[in-house]
């Protein structure tokens, strides 16, 4: 992913720590939180902490072995760390009041529910510690409303102290401090274990030229109120290492959650784990915008639900360019595909030569189990959503960082709803590969493939098995229809590329008439019963996903939480 400048003067940002002598984050009141107040009155900030956060930390890499649960807090002793509470009757009444430059390992924020959004953009670029996490918290009301960021009329606070060039790229945003407010923080320094949870985030969003979109904006302190860039997002990190990002509700962004890395080892993102968010009606219709852009070393995706994207986009619902990835138990519905698996692009020369702590080079393997497809069409280009793509083929010019090797998709249940036609909507493909560099296999074990009509009358779309080229192992799988070989007919120069599939490697798929064992399939809920076939799959697991302890885990798919 190419890094987005969203301004294209770098702004001055005042020097804020008290070693430059410049502007101190110190708040008018200097009062013990314990101190006595009036009755009825807010209580007082803290006075300004003495300890300075250390932006000298560089990380040794660890490989990484599929296990992380994300930053904890399991360190920090009694008492240790600060919270700063932000809202209606608190001592930081608005986001920017907090000194978000000064937050140091066991600190927390935590911001409450109010009736009214919050406008602030806020920048993160402090450090925890391993087992002493910072912690950035929704406090929810007694109806379990998430406290909103609204960037349809967004401030961004310039003493945040945020990299000149990600100012107003997200709501919320995850990255380097500017050399001008940290002087002192030494090349590779990333800020990193922090916990993300419990926020509503919308309207963070770039107008796509020619729609008619209404014209969102978000204003730096000082500056000229101007409209989002085209490349924003609710979440924006770049770069960051150690995040778990859980419970939050990213809707009508340009992007819903976009992370990047970039510069070799020194600013790679890497160790994040998503878990329990709703991320859903994201995109403004161009092509690089989709509920989900990640690129990275070691992502664990789990218990999430992707909603479908903006109607009619030409982006997708995920798009993935991280390498030691793992996908489980998530619901993805709608898009152009549903996970685009493309190659590392940003940080590619680094990312692709990472190896996992088992010796496995990342970029030559993936996996996805236990998650719930819903392919739709028609799309914007008038056919049903791709399963999962992969590759970027030579469309991005050198194809030194292609994927390959092998790509485990197991215990998936995997949904077409279209009316089939003989044009667009004639099949969905399970696997699209563009790459050709070094050969691929895709193994589809234990799976269950459903298809039905939109509308009564018609036939719902089969399933074909590749795209145009590939290696295929189906094992063990049910289909209610015949699955297909491939889905082109000819070679296009980039999708359609390569030596076709010739139907081997798919022995294994059961098509069978009996009930799939939905919960309700006609009102949306593609649950399964404990009757369903899908639980007497019983196909052996490769070793490549013992080894790593990633074995299917009968999970059930989230429901929407927004």
């Amino acid at each position: 992913m190419k890094r987005s400048y969203v301004f294209a003067t770098a702004l001055a940002v005042a020097c804020l720590l008290p070693a430059c002598g410049g502007r101190s984050f110190a708040p008018t009141v200097h009062q013990a939180p314990g101190a006595t107040r009036a009755h009825g009155a807010a209580p007082t900030p803290y006075p300004l902490p003495k300890k300075t956060p250390d932006f000298t930390t560089v990380e040794k890499p660890v490989p990484w072995d599929y296990h992380s649960t994300g930053p904890d807090r399991t360190a920090c002793r009694a008492k240790e760390g600060l919270t700063y509470r932000v809202g209606p009757g608190q001592a930081y009444p608005e986001p920017h009041n907090v000194p978000w430059l000064r937050l140091l390992p066991c600190d927390t924020v935590l911001i409450y529910w109010r009736p009214q959004p919050y406008t602030d953009a806020i920048y993160i670029a402090v450090r925890g510690k391993n087992h002493k996490a910072i912690t950035v918290e929704g406090v929810t009301n007694n109806a379990g409303q998430r406290p909103l960021f609204d960037g349809s009329h967004a401030v961004q606070d310039s003493s945040q102290g945020m990299d000149p060039y990600e100012l107003c790229a997200g709501m919320i945003s995850i990255g380097l401090p500017s050399s001008q407010a940290v002087p002192q923080q030494v090349y590779g320094y990333t800020p990193g274990y922090i916990v993300l949870e419990n926020f509503e985030v919308e309207n963070a969003f770039g107008k796509y030229p020619g729609s008619k979109q209404p014209p969102y904006t978000c204003t730096v302190s000082g500056q000229p109120t101007k409209p989002w860039a085209e490349f924003v997002a609710g979440l924006y990190i770049d770069p960051a290492q150690h995040l778990l990002i859980k419970n939050n509700y990213f809707h009508n962004n340009g992007l819903g959650a976009f992370a990047n890395s970039l510069d070799g080892s020194h600013h790679q993102s890497r160790d994040f784990y998503v878990t329990g968010n709703t991320i859903v009606d994201n995109g403004n219709g161009e092509a690089s915008q989709h509920n989900y852009y990640f690129e990275l070393v070691g992502e664990r995706v789990i218990h999430n639900y992707f909603g479908p994207p903006i109607a009619m986009t030409q982006g997708e619902n995920i798009k993935d360019r991280s390498v030691c990835v793992e996908y489980a138990d998530n619901y993805i519905d709608s898009g152009n595909n549903l996970i685009a698996f493309r190659d590392p692009q940003s940080n590619g020369d680094y990312e692709w030569h990472q190896m996992d702590a088992y010796g496995t080079q990342c970029s030559s393997q993936l996996y996805v189990h236990n998650n719930t497809f819903v392919s739709r069409g028609p799309t914007e280009f008038g056919a049903m959503s791709v399963i999962n793509g992969f590759g970027d083929g030579v469309v991005e010019g050198d194809p030194q960082n292609n994927r390959f090797g092998a790509v485990y998709f197991y215990n998936n249940v995997v949904i077409a709803i279209g009316n089939r036609d003989p044009y667009g909507l004639k099949s969905v493909p399970v696997f699209q590969n563009a790459n050709q560099r070094k050969p691929t296999t895709f193994y589809a074990i234990n799976n269950l493939f459903y298809s039905a009509p939109q509308t009564k009358g018609h036939q719902g779309p089969p399933f074909a098995a590749c795209y145009w080229q590939q290696s295929v192992d189906f094992t063990s799988d049910w289909a209610s229809r015949k699955i297909q070989t491939k889905y082109a007919t000819a070679t296009d120069g980039n999708s359609a590329v390569g030596t076709p599939c010739d139907g081997s490697g798919m022995s294994g798929i059961e098509v069978s008439k009996s009930n799939p064992g939905f919960v309700d399939f006609a009102h949306g809920d593609f649950h399964l019963k404990p009757s369903s076939p899908f639980y007497g799959l019983k196909g052996a697991i490769p070793s490549p996903i013992a080894q790593r302890r990633l074995q299917p885990d009968n999970g059930s798919y989230p429901t929407p939480n927004p």
